[in-house]
């Protein structure tokens, strides 16, 4: 199997949306929130971060070029109105880095796999390149937000990379991931952590797993 990865530059190539709208889909429909989805919800989530953020897409080269992952990103300022709302009441109230901001932070909002897919290292490659996006931009800080009422596999990828819990969880249970998408996860927890450590973490994780893999074949 061989993965490509890449980003998303523009909405011109109908495959890799169509690509896109099935990972997402599928990643978002299954454990642990069960959402629900239409073609115009997603569209406008590709739109999003395609015009104002990061879109990096994983590709099985011997399956035609098909998209198999995604993940997104957003300046933290362009980020949906009530991530930003709590996220605000949370550096008022001093549960962020006296240096944290939304000037010099990013918010990791999307990552999906394709079930078929999952296991093989794809979204440890999919974050370290969001990571690699953050820090060429010198955005000091990372967040990303799961599911805390739920078993979470991003959370336990995201405390690998030293990302740390903000000690105030969000009740979403009004907005409309509840009360139009049908989310059965209602309690998010946020992480947050340094963009320069966690790729250094994350990119020693994955030539760690290579060099095992290696070793093995042989």
């Amino acid at each position: 199997m061989t993965i490509r990865y890449g980003r998303a530059l523009s909405v011109r190539s109908s495959s890799d949306y169509s690509g896109f709208m099935e990972v997402y889909r599928e990643a978002f429909g299954g454990e642990p929130y069960f959402e629900t989805y239409t073609d115009d919800e997603i569209r406008a989530i590709w739109d999003e971060h395609v015009s104002n953020g990061r879109i990096i897409l994983a590709w099985d080269e011997e399956d035609l070029g098909r998209v198999v992952g995604f993940g997104c990103s957003l300046p933290l300022h362009h980020a949906h109105h009530d991530v930003q709302e709590f996220l605000a009441g949370c550096i008022d109230d001093g549960l962020l880095p006296e240096d944290f901001s939304f000037d010099n932070s990013w918010y990791m909002s999307e990552l999906g796999v394709l079930e078929a897919y999952r296991n093989r290292g794809i979204a440890y490659e999919l974050v370290r390149n969001r990571l690699l996006d953050v820090s060429h931009i010198r955005a000091k800080y990372y967040i990303m937000r799961t599911a805390h009422d739920k078993p979470s596999n991003s959370r336990h990828l995201y405390e690998q990379l030293g990302g740390q819990p903000v000690s105030r969880l969000h009740d979403v249970s009004d907005t409309a991931q509840v009360t139009e998408n049908e989310s059965e996860s209602a309690i998010r927890v946020y992480l947050f952590g340094s963009s320069g450590e966690a790729l250094t973490r994350i990119t020693r994780k994955i030539a760690a797993k290579q060099s095992a893999s290696a070793t093995e074949a042989s």
